[in-house]
């Protein structure tokens, strides 16, 4: 795993978990049937994973950790905000990187464009075959899918092919997120119990807060699989539940140019994996000592710079 990897070469104790079953992360069959499953996959995976690790560690080198901290991307930044969320104690901080929350919502607006997408005279293809004017029902899929939290003009062409307009399940897609939760989640499981086991709620985060941890938050502006304007809105959601107090524990970053959790038109790495590797040692470059400054020595992230060859950007938070 590439997050695991940048955290080994940087000499951390690190962990990972698949959450309870075997699969690839489009796979939602071993939901159906299978409570204990979906519990696990959502929530309850977390708790095991970090009481396992420990025992590990203080066996090998005789003392506890100092520090706890979480971080992830897509499912795995939903994860780190519900670390935060269910084991408040447990976590210094948490690095949610293009969080798949609420998760639910997420996937119910993978089928709504997917529907548009494939209403009579919906699709939008791609930009090789791309016309002056929009047709009326290429205007209400567009409607769709910027009502979806994304931003059409910025997601390049070849992402605009792979997830938004892909015709079939090769390689996997918006479509497949679909079809599959349709298939064997919603299906399945009432929308009381998807929500309460997947879904981290703006008000859960009070006592994070409370106790001190800290959220650092990221997304590509260009993100074709996790709704970049869908996490703003559930940021502004949290400081709504926190009546504003959000500023001293919770930082959100909108990176221009970036993908899903990495790669993009603009320079975009900053510690993130081992495949978007820091280029400097510092606050400023690398996400995670950004975290350790914030968590350990009190020093909130204002910045994050990226710079990959003559590319370099500055990225100011969001909120």
């Amino acid at each position: 795993m590439p997050t695991l990897g940048e955290g080994a070469r940087r000499g951390d104790a690190i962990a990972a978990t698949d959450t309870g079953h075997r699969g690839n992360g489009f796979d939602a069959s071993w939901a159906p049937g299978n409570p204990v499953a979906l519990a696990d996959y959502g929530w309850r995976s977390i708790k095991a994973t970090r009481e396992a690790a420990d025992a590990l560690v203080h066996a090998y080198y005789r003392r506890d950790p100092h520090h706890h901290y979480f971080m992830g991307c897509s499912n795995g930044g939903r994860m780190a905000l519900m670390a935060a969320a269910r084991w408040p104690q447990d976590w210094d901080g948490v690095i949610a990187g293009a969080p798949a929350n609420p998760w639910t919502v997420q996937l119910r607006n993978f089928g709504a464009v997917q529907d548009a997408m494939r209403a009579p005279g919906g699709w939008i293809g791609t930009a090789e075959r791309a016309q002056t004017d929009l047709s009326p029902p290429q205007r209400a899929t567009l409607n769709v899918i910027v009502a979806a939290g994304y931003a059409p003009a910025a997601i390049t062409a070849d992402d605009w092919t792979r997830w938004v307009a892909n015709p079939d399940r090769t390689p996997q897609s918006q479509l497949t997120f679909a079809e599959q939760s349709r298939t064997y989640l919603f299906k399945h499981f009432s929308d009381e119990a998807l929500v309460a086991d997947l879904d981290v709620q703006p008000g859960d985060l009070q006592a994070f807060r409370d106790r001190g941890g800290k959220i650092l938050s990221y997304f590509g502006s260009s993100d074709p699989v996790m709704a970049p304007g869908l996490g703003v809105d559930w940021y502004d959601a949290v400081q709504a539940a926190t009546r504003g107090r959000t500023a001293d524990f919770y930082r959100l970053f909108l990176i221009p140019g970036m993908s899903h959790c990495q790669g993009g038109a603009a320079a975009t790495s900053f510690g993130q994996s081992l495949d978007a590797p820091a280029v400097r040692q510092d606050r400023e470059h690398d996400v995670r000592l950004a975290m350790e400054a914030w968590a350990e020595r009190g020093i909130a992230p204002s910045v994050l710079k990226r710079e990959a060859g003559s590319k370099r950007t500055v990225v100011r938070r969001l909120r």
